[in-house]
This record gives C-alpha cells, structure tokens and sequence, in this order.
C-alpha cells in the first residue's frame, strides 16, 4: 500500500513557500534595525537548530529591492514554522525546524509553512519536521542537495491526535531554555535534554503508528549520524546499539504494561521479514 494511501500529505495542511530574494543579496541584509528593514533570518547555517533560531539579523522589505514581489506577501506576522531550503548534511539529518510566532520574515535559503488545519498544530509539525521520518523521507526522495515546495508538501504526516506530541515539544523547549539561560550547565543537563528529545520523537512516532519493526529500522537508519542532528546540545540517538527488541519507542521510554510475556517475547525479538522491510521503503518512497 502506498504512503499517500496511509498518511495525509503536508501539502494537503499547510501553505509552503519560499523566503525573500532581492536584486543585490547582500544588500538585504543588516546587523542592526534601518528604515524599511525588519527582524528575521538570513542564513540557516548561522541561525537555524531544530526548536531554536539564533542570530537573529534584519532583512529588506522594500518592495523597490525585491526581486520577486510574491514573498513580501506572505503572512510573515503569523505563526509558521521556519525551515531549511539546503539539506543540512549529506548523512540523514537533512533538516531543522522552528516554529516562530514573533513574526520574522527569511530569506529564500528558508521555507515558510504555515498550517492551514487545526489538525496540525504550529508546535507538532516543528516536531514532525525535525523527527527521523521526515529526515528520512528527504534523504530517499530529493534529487541534489536542495528541496522544492512541492517535494515537502509530499512529506507524510500523522493520522492520530498530537496532543502528546505538543506536551512533549513544551516540555523540551523549557528545559532548552532553561539551560541557555544557566550561565554553566548543571552536570547532567546534556542528558537530561536528550531524553527530553528523545521523548519528543517518541511521541510524534507514536503518532505514526508504524509497526514496531518498521520503527525500529527506521531508527537503526540513524545510527552512527547522531552528530549531524542540528540540536542545542549532544544528541545520543535513541536506542543502546545492544538492545535488540523490536518494539514502539514511546514504550521503551516508558513503563512496560503487563502481557504474555513468552508471547511477547517470540514476536519482539524475531527477526524482521523481508516484505517488512519493503513496506518501510513505501513509508519513505
């Protein structure tokens, strides 16, 4: 069964567009407030992590120096979340998101995706962006190191409610913040973050509702590319390289719920089938 079959597209809950471009790039750009200029983002290798914008610049929005009209008319006031044109590695951690509802304006090296459906909410589709089956998605399906509109809006997006997935995001960026604020980390607070991220993933996978064997080998797609996930502190993946159970994240994570265990067992641990492993290619294809 095709993915399009499974999963709503993001094409089809939100609107995708391309930042600001002027006539003399540089010359939309300044360090600090002028006439004409407003706050946003210029460069993503300068100011873009998953969850978190840094850096912060100010570009031009006069008509007079754009070099297409259509951006400036974007909602750039409105809540949206701001995302990489340019893949980010050439491993598989390929984007990062941040939704923003201060109202910045990006430069074209930025996507602009401001949902449409109350389905989606502003927070999960930041999560859902920056997970591992969006970034897989994107590894297997863009041609040369740029994405299009029109490949993201194909990017799949979860059936289920995500309220689980909006407790964990405000969860996580709390304590992000909390952290950035601490003139010196507490010891502990790198691991502290990464469960806390971890959990965030668990939550928008839980959403997908994968079978756990799926799940899993998504996961192991990552492996050995912790370091290239764009985060505010070290990412130490989910799962220890010995753990061999095929089973959901959020119930690893979480306390195991009393079953068969024999039962339990024999399917968790048995190796994956082969047409299994095809169907995982259909979720990313």
């Amino acid at each position: 069964m095709e993915v399009a079959e499974r999963f709503p597209r993001l094409g089809e809950m939100a609107d995708i567009y391309r930042g600001l471009k002027w006539w003399k790039q540089g010359g939309g750009l300044s360090k600090s407030p002028r006439e004409g200029f407003a706050p946003g983002v210029f460069k993503p290798a300068d100011s873009l992590n998953q969850f978190y914008l840094n850096k912060l610049v100010y570009l031009d929005v006069s008509p007079e120096a754009a070099m297409r009209p259509a951006p400036l008319t974007r909602a750039w006031d409105q809540p949206k979340v701001l995302t990489n044109v340019a893949r980010l590695s050439r491993g598989p951690w390929r984007m990062a998101a941040v939704s923003d509802k201060s109202g910045l304006v990006a430069s074209q090296a930025f996507f602009g995706i401001w949902p449409t459906s109350d389905k989606l909410p502003l927070e999960a589709l930041e999560a859902i962006l920056n997970g591992p089956l969006a970034n897989a998605f994107l590894t297997e399906r863009a041609s040369n190191q740029h994405f299009t509109n029109e490949l993201l809006k194909l990017l799949p997006m979860p059936k289920r409610a995500l309220d689980r997935v909006l407790e964990a995001v405000r969860r996580y960026r709390a304590a992000c913040a909390a952290a950035r604020a601490e003139a010196l980390k507490r010891a502990g607070s790198d691991d502290v973050l990464n469960r806390l991220l971890v959990e965030v993933d668990a939550e928008v996978l839980r959403a997908y509702d994968l079978p756990p064997r799926l799940e899993r080998r998504l996961l192991e797609f990552f492996r050995g590319h912790e370091h290239e996930r764009r985060v505010d502190h070290p990412f130490r993946g989910w799962l220890p390289e010995d753990f061999t159970a095929y089973m959901p994240l959020h119930e690893y994570l979480g306390p195991l719920v009393e079953r068969n265990r024999g039962a339990w067992a024999l399917e968790a641990f048995t190796p994956v089938p082969e047409e299994e492993v095809e169907l995982l290619r259909r979720y990313i294809h």
